[in-house]
């Protein structure tokens, strides 16, 4: 299991999009399923996972962008947005929430 560590970014994004119970239900998850994302092409190792959330599945649900912090043995979530927010993220995007 990993520690979790809450980007600021991530946390506004989060505070808009999920109830207190599905962030810390995905947290719980991501601790210990954290290889299970897709790795961002050039996004210097940011990972990006699906996840649902209430009265919608993972295809209508949220993107959350992630880091391992190997010096930390932590995982950095650094954003989260809806589907319908924004379709992609770009690996040099990715590069630059890396905090």
């Amino acid at each position: 299991m990993k520690t979790v560590v809450e980007g600021a970014v991530f946390r506004k994004q989060a505070e808009r999009i999920w109830k207190d119970h599905e962030r810390e239900a995905f947290i719980d998850w991501i601790a210990l399923h954290w290889m299970d994302g897709s790795v961002i092409r050039d996004g210097q190792g940011a990972r990006k996972i699906r996840w649902s959330r209430q009265g919608s599945g993972k295809s209508g649900g949220v993107r959350v962008i992630y880091f391992y912090l190997d010096e930390d043995d932590a995982l950095l979530l650094a954003a989260v947005y809806t589907k319908s927010d924004r379709s992609t993220m770009k690996g040099h995007e990715a590069r630059g929430m890396k905090q």
